[in-house]
């Protein structure tokens, strides 16, 4: 829509023929721009020569509001221009209104031109909105210095800054400026008792929260003498959880409670996730019996954090109970659903859930199709996963690297790397998640050359690698047999701190047990920072491949003392160390921790225990392990067979035929 300086001369004139109220006038537009029909109040404004026309100065700021929401920049520059043939330029009111008007469309060099002009003005200099807006401008546009100089400006001038002006530049100091930015508005809240003010303490807490300082975060909360606002106390437990301090976050929740605070869906977001990081089903059932007693079990934040806690506890029938209880499902609780079930292994009623989803008219965004194209390559569905490609072809989502490297893993694992690399090829931008698509998916298919040859590629276009990345080069490597070019991997990783990673650290001791280098596989594991399962497995292998199985059995008590379950790749993998050596006695130790863990009878486990017992010469207990055997596969078979053979009466057909 054009408008222009005619139409509103014009709208003038008629209005002081007319005579009509200013009053309704200005309340007419103001109420249309609260009901969002901006364009509406700006056609109000500038056309209809019946509708009362003629306005004063505190109908502007709506008008210039009604122009940032629409981005309509030309119209703006016309308001400005009647503003100043009005005699209004400045007006600080007026003037603020038009420099965010500025900063919205887009024109940051028209919003600091304005302010440096009115700047000047004694009265206007003093306003602290219309300092706020230019910080404002700098920060949303990106110039986080520039907004730190005003700061400046404003003491230097006397110009007090409020709390809305210490919100935006912490915010600024939030991942951009740093944490010692961060410390200098600290000094400034403080030394002009802004410590009281909770919009300002909940911004600090977050900036030390997201600076990995949640103990300086905690020292602003407790000094904080009224925390009777819930906002103070979910930001305190969401800096404890990006910390992985979850024990801390859940600690605050009864803290809350006794203070008789009115807790609502954030802080039962909050703290939700802090169960999921710690995996605490039993506080985090305690919590879900609150969410129901308050009402909010609808709300779609709550039932999507109450989802994701009891999947990732492993209680997925929870989860479904949770998401069916929901009647109107928002994209993110059918996100949550998925990724519950592709994450547990259940890729078929992931794609159940994505096909009802689609039944339903709730529009995919990038998470859900990035989940369903990792269902359908767990499952093999080479031809769904190319007709979601497909649709996302016809009706493209906003750019988002999530799909595309969603479907360089999908084609990669289902074997088609020439499609992955025609979608590689056609991506605008290749982050390193992309490029590590394509160098893992080469490994998973035997293309060690390949991926390789695209890791030299991804460093020549000046993206640097991530674990998963490395982690992939060193696949290479042990395919390849390159011990020499391996090591200068394990140097990278070591130049870049990612030797601390798990994945990182269990593919390196996986590298030297396949070089027969049990010693440096010892120096992997050692860097690591937090030895989880899979590290741990990988060390006991590590040694039973290479000769050393006593001490892979020494490695089972030391992972008890570490606070770690065993799984069925410990069992089975000690188990194969104790064969080696003929250990009896711990062979029937590691039965034990077997049954004392309750874990799963897989056929891998008791295959494991019926060589184990057979090697040992103890054939009564493989024959009971055999005869409680669920399912027998041609392994258990032969083993058996094996055993008699053995033995020193050696055939008992009936048995194994």
């Amino acid at each position: 829509m054009q408008f222009n300086g005619f139409f509103i001369s014009r709208s003038f004139s008629i209005l002081r023929n007319i005579g009509l109220s200013v009053n309704h006038v200005n309340a007419n537009i103001k109420a249309l721009v609260q009901q969002g029909r901006y364009q509406e109040a700006l056609e109000s404004y500038s056309k209809d020569p019946n509708f009362p026309l003629r306005t004063s100065r505190f109908t502007f700021p709506s008008l210039l509001k009604a122009c940032a929401s629409l981005s309509s920049f030309h119209y703006g520059g016309t308001l400005q221009s009647t503003i100043i043939k009005m005699g209004l330029s400045f007006d600080p009111y007026i003037i603020t209104s038009l420099i965010r008007m500025y900063v919205k469309c887009g024109s940051l060099c028209s919003a600091v031109k304005l302010f440096d002009n009115v700047s000047q003005c004694e009265v206007s200099s003093e306003d602290v909105a219309l300092w706020n807006s230019i910080v404002d401008g700098y920060s949303k546009n990106g110039f986080f210095e520039e907004g730190m100089v005003q700061f400046r400006r404003m003491q230097v001038l006397s110009v007090k800054p409020d709390g809305y002006t210490l919100c935006i530049l912490l915010g600024m100091c939030n991942g951009f400026l740093g944490i010692s930015r961060g410390k200098e508005i600290h000094g400034y809240v403080v030394r002009n008792t802004f410590d009281d003010d909770l919009f300002v303490i909940t911004a600090m807490i977050d900036v030390y929260s997201s600076s990995s300082r949640p103990m300086d975060a905690w020292n602003v909360f407790e000094k904080l003498e009224n925390k009777y606002n819930i906002a103070v106390w979910n930001s305190m437990i969401n800096g404890f959880c990006e910390n992985g301090l979850w024990r801390n976050g859940l600690q605050l929740y009864p803290l809350a409670k006794s203070e008789g605070l009115e807790l609502g869906s954030t802080t039962f977001s909050s703290v939700l996730t802090a169960c999921s990081q710690g995996e605490d089903i039993k506080f985090g059932c305690q919590l879900h019996c609150d969410v129901v007693k308050t009402g909010f079990e609808s709300d779609p934040y709550v039932s999507t954090s109450l989802l994701t806690f009891y999947s990732k506890c492993g209680f997925v029938a929870d989860a479904e109970r949770v998401f069916y209880l929901v009647r109107d499902r928002e994209v993110g609780l059918w996100n949550s659903m998925i990724s519950a079930y592709v994450n547990c292994g259940c890729a078929s009623d992931a794609l159940d859930i994505y096909t009802e989803m689609r039944r339903t008219q709730v529009a995919p965004d990038s998470f859900t199709i990035s989940n369903a194209l990792i269902a359908c390559s767990m499952i093999g569905l080479f031809y769904l996963g190319t007709m979601i490609h497909g649709e996302l072809m016809k009706r493209p989502l906003n750019d988002n690297l999530a799909v595309p490297s969603a479907l360089l893993t999908m084609y990669s694992r289902l074997g088609s790397l020439e499609d992955a690399y025609r979608v590689f090829i056609q991506m605008k931008e290749k982050d390193v998640v992309a490029w590590g698509s394509m160098i893992s998916g080469s490994c998973e298919n035997k293309k060690f050359n390949k991926a390789l040859e695209l890791y030299k590629t991804m460093e020549s276009d000046g993206v640097k690698p991530d674990a998963n990345v490395i982690a992939s080069a060193i696949i290479a490597c042990v395919g390849l047999r390159e011990g020499k070019l391996g090591g200068c991997f394990h140097g990278l990783a070591i130049k870049d701190g990612l030797d601390l990673d798990s994945f990182i650290g269990s593919t390196l001791i996986e590298f030297y047990s396949k070089c027969g280098q049990p010693d440096m596989a010892r120096n992997a594991f050692s860097s690591v920072l937090q030895k989880n399962l899979v590290v741990w497995n990988s060390l006991i292998s590590c040694y039973s491949q290479n000769g050393l199985p006593d001490i892979s059995i020494t490695l089972l008590p030391q992972i008890l003392q570490d606070g770690l379950y065993l799984d069925s790749v410990s069992i089975t993998t000690v188990l194969a160390a104790v064969s080696q050596m003929a250990a009896l006695l711990k062979g029937k130790t590691i039965h034990g921790y077997h049954i004392r863990f309750q874990l799963p009878s897989e056929i891998q486990v008791e295959n494991a225990l019926l060589d184990m017992y057979i090697k040992c010469g103890c054939f009564n207990y493989a024959q009971r392990v055999f005869h409680s055997m669920s399912n027998r596969d041609v392994v258990a078979w032969n083993s058996m067979m094996s055993g008699y053979g053995l033995m020193v009466n050696a055939i008992k057909p009936s048995l194994v035929s």
